[in-house]
């Protein structure tokens, strides 16, 4: 008995054929990270860093250096640049403030 799936991994023109052709993921795009920077009540830095692509925009905030906070918010079909635009005007308003230092990445 032949394996068909060792058969059409090994040959795969034979898969296309016989499953039709297998559109390439998309990749997300990029759109790199954001940095926000306040000094906390006790005299503490916090800092929270936003990485999206057109799939999620990840969030996370420090206090010191420890992760405090870590959350992930799918885009759908949501606009990118209109997300960014809230969440910068809403940091902004909790005196978050643009930073340049982002913290090291796990």
């Amino acid at each position: 008995m032949v394996n068909l799936l060792a058969v059409f991994g090994r040959f795969p023109v034979l898969r296309a054929i016989a499953f039709g052709s297998v559109p390439p993921q998309r990749e997300p795009d990029v759109t790199g990270h954001h940095c926000f920077a306040k000094t906390g009540p006790h005299g503490e830095r916090m800092v929270r860093v936003i990485f999206a692509d057109s799939d999620r925009m990840l969030e996370t905030a420090t206090v010191d250096g420890l992760v405090t906070e870590d959350s992930a918010t799918p885009v759908g079909r949501r606009d990118l640049a209109l997300m960014y635009a809230e969440r910068y005007a809403q940091l902004l308003s909790e005196a978050w403030q643009p930073d340049v230092i982002a913290p090291p990445h796990p």
